[in-house]
C-alpha cells in the first residue's frame, strides 16, 4: 500500500517535472520569436533615440506638474537641476581623462541618461532655479525648462513613430492566399 502511494507520488512528481519543461520549451520558442521581431526596433539610432525623447518628455510632463506645488516643485525642479550638473560634470570628467589629442567615445554614462533637459544649457537651467529660489517656489519654472526641451524632443519622437511604421511595413508579410485576392480584387486585375 505503501509503496503504490510513493510510486503514484514519484509518477506526478514526473509528470509535472516534463509538462513544466514544456511549458518552459514553450515559452522559450515564443521568447526567441519576439525578440527575432523586436530586433529590426532595437537595432535602429532613430528609434532608440525616439524612444529616449519619449521617456524624457512624459517624465518633464511629470515634473512639470508637480512644479504647480510650491513645496513639491521647488525639490523636484532642484534635484532635476542637480542631475543635470553631475551629467555636465561627468562629461567634463570624461574629456579631462582622455589620452590629448583624443576624443572620447560618444556613448553615455549613467549620469547623461539622467539629464532630463540635455538641449538646454546648464546656465540656463541654473538660471531658472534661481528665479524659483527666489520666488519661495511659487513660479513653476520648470514647466518652461520642459517646453524648451519638449521643442527638441517632439520632432524626435515624430521621426521615431515614421521609422517604426517603415519597419513595420517591411518587416509585414502577406500570405499567398491573401495576396492573391489582393492581386484578383485590385482595379488593375481586370476581375473588378
Amino acid at each position: 500500500m505503501e509503496g503504490n502511494r510513493e510510486r503514484g507520488m514519484m509518477e506526478s512528481m514526473d509528470l509535472s517535472l516534463r509538462e513544466s519543461i514544456k511549458a518552459y520549451d514553450s515559452f522559450r520558442a515564443e521568447y526567441d520569436a519576439l525578440a527575432r521581431r523586436a530586433e529590426p526596433y532595437l537595432n535602429d539610432p532613430t528609434v532608440t533615440e525616439g524612444s529616449k525623447a519619449a521617456v524624457r518628455t512624459a517624465l518633464n510632463a511629470a515634473l512639470a506638474c508637480g512644479d504647480m506645488f510650491p513645496g513639491v516643485g521647488l525639490a523636484s525642479t532642484l534635484s532635476a537641476t542637480t542631475l543635470k550638473g553631475l551629467s555636465k560634470a561627468d562629461k567634463i570628467l570624461k574629456w579631462f581623462h582622455a589620452p590629448f589629442g583624443k576624443k572620447t567615445d560618444g556613448k553615455s554614462t549613467g549620469f547623461q541618461m539622467l539629464d532630463l533637459t540635455p538641449d538646454v544649457k546648464l546656465r540656463t537651467s541654473l538660471g531658472f532655479q534661481l528665479l524659483e529660489l527666489c520666488s519661495a517656489g511659487m513660479l513653476p519654472m520648470r514647466t518652461i525648462e520642459g517646453l524648451m526641451q519638449m521643442n527638441k524632443d517632439v520632432p524626435r519622437v515624430w521621426r521615431a513613430y515614421k521609422r517604426i511604421r517603415e519597419i513595420a511595413a517591411a518587416e509585414a508579410v502577406i500570405a499567398p492566399k491573401v495576396q492573391n485576392a489582393i492581386d484578383v480584387f485590385s482595379p488593375d486585375g481586370g476581375a473588378v
